[in-house]
């Protein structure tokens, strides 16, 4: 089910509907595992025992954890590379297999692999990154091992951060669910409307550029080069936006249902620095990365030359976790050569001074990161390496395009929403609440509910009917 879809708004009122009505945490629980797993079912019921199977990975490597102590690091690693198993069996096994006949063939040997046709699970690599979260969290003590299967269960499978985040670390989430609920008139309110916002950035913003950049991108060899730029700035919008739309909405669901997750994008192109980008961009990835990667290899504490090399390993791994693709590994690189060098000419307390003393630095700065970022979508939306290099040719002004077909997009699609969401970033977030202050307090809920729903109703004048998947489902 996808969160812009009937299907979805009459499933979320049934069960929103039957949450306010328990008032046990029990049959809340409950209700919401019932949920969660037929959401899930309705993509593929076959993967529902995968699911399953990572929440009983979790669960029994947490019990081990407690009951055979003199054996915790090997319950961890048993537990944690169970779980890794699972992800690279059914994400990277044909990216290994005809990686390696790709390089046994390049030495004469010969190899071949036949593709093995299987369908990717939706969501796995979040509901696997959120299962190792649980289990180191317990290993390292920030959270008491859960006895309760349903609570690790409800974590794991919770519907509005199943299959595409924010990654919600455990020391987070699970003390919320071992805690009576109160739906109060604000959370309903503010839940309402980050789901409402997240929904505008998705069908408004989002899908609008996908209408341009997804046909181009599907024939590069067909278009122009002004056709590949275009199509490149499209998408630097149309990743953001339909990525942070389904964070907010995701953010917004669990909000009105009274849990709190942190937010996942903090207006990333804003950002004046490739360090700063990853602080503001996927910061639930970011910071799964960080804790779970980063710091376990070292961190910065081992010396400078082992920071950068920590720094490019974290960021090829993180871009190998997109997907199975030498693409993927490219933009993670990219990206980690890029924070490393970041570190090692530009240390952040002296570019902050910068920024600060000369504004003609603040907006180069800006114009670098952003255009470093925009060219690294290139190999991100791109499944093949000649395609990139096609798109880069086109960037260069190397490429020959007589007689190929020439799409022009009206930049407004993507600087006008840009522009409202750097506006966005400068309000104060409570001031929805602020504007309304003049209603009385028993009625002012009502009154922001209103004003959000007639946003709503304004929201689906704009869009089309064709319903598109979100980007990050794929992985």
């Amino acid at each position: 089910m996808i969160f812009t879809t009937f299907a979805f708004e009459v499933f979320f009122v049934i069960v929103f509907s039957l949450y306010l009505a328990f008032k046990s945490r029990v049959f809340r629980h409950i209700l919401l595992l019932v949920s969660s797993s037929f959401f899930y079912a309705w993509w593929d019921y076959r993967y529902l025992a995968l699911m399953w199977t990572v929440i009983l990975v979790s669960y029994g490597t947490g019990l081990l954890l407690e009951k055979r102590p003199q054996h915790r690091k090997l319950s961890l690693a048993c537990g944690v590379t169970l779980l890794l198993g699972l992800l690279g069996l059914f994400k990277y096994h044909n990216f290994f297999l005809q990686s390696l006949a790709g390089w046994a063939n390049s030495i004469g040997w010969g190899l071949n692999f036949a593709p093995i046709k299987s369908v990717l699970p939706v969501g796995i690599s979040f509901y696997v990154f959120h299962g190792i979260s649980y289990i180191v969290d317990a290993y390292r003590g920030i959270i008491p091992v859960e006895k309760n299967p349903m609570t690790v269960a409800l974590y794991i499978s919770y519907f509005p951060q199943l299959v595409a985040g924010p990654i919600v670390r455990a020391s987070d989430f699970i003390p919320q669910l071992n805690r009576n609920v109160v739906v109060s008139e604000y959370y309903l309110a503010t839940g309402l409307r980050e789901f409402v916002l997240g929904f505008v950035y998705k069908t408004a913003f989002a899908d609008s550029l996908a209408q341009f950049a997804d046909p181009i991108f599907s024939a590069i060899w067909r278009y122009s080069n002004s056709s590949l730029v275009a199509a490149t700035f499209a998408f630097y919008g149309q990743i953001y936006f339909d990525f942070a739309g389904y964070s907010l909405m995701a953010i917004g669901l669990a909000r009105m249902m009274g849990y709190n997750f942190p937010p996942n994008f903090d207006y990333p192109y804003q950002s004046t620095s490739i360090t700063e980008f990853w602080r503001r961009w996927h910061i639930s990835l970011s910071t799964w990365l960080r804790n779970y990667l980063y710091f376990p290899l070292g961190g910065n504490r081992l010396g400078k030359l082992k920071q950068y090399r920590n720094l490019v390993i974290t960021m090829l791994l993180g871009g190998l976790w997109h997907g199975g693709s030498w693409n993927f590994v490219l933009w993670g690189g990219l990206h980690g050569m890029a924070l490393a060098v970041h570190k090692l000419f530009l240390p952040e307390q002296r570019v902050e001074e910068k920024v600060h003393a000369r504004m003609n630095f603040l907006i180069l700065s800006w114009l670098i990161t952003q255009l470093f970022v925009l060219l690294c979508w290139v190999p991100f939306r791109l499944p093949h390496f000649s395609q990139t290099m096609e798109v880069y040719s086109a960037f260069l002004r190397v490429r020959g395009d007589r007689g190929l077909l020439h799409a022009s997009i009206n930049y407004g699609l993507l600087f006008v929403p840009l522009a409202i969401d750097a506006t966005l970033g400068k309000l104060d977030r409570g001031a929805l609440e602020k504007l309304s202050a003049w209603v009385p307090e028993p009625r002012r809920a009502l009154v922001i509910c209103f004003v959000i729903g007639l946003m709503f109703a304004l929201a689906l004048t704009t869009i089309s009917m064709t319903v598109n998947p979100f980007i990050y489902f794929q992985f």
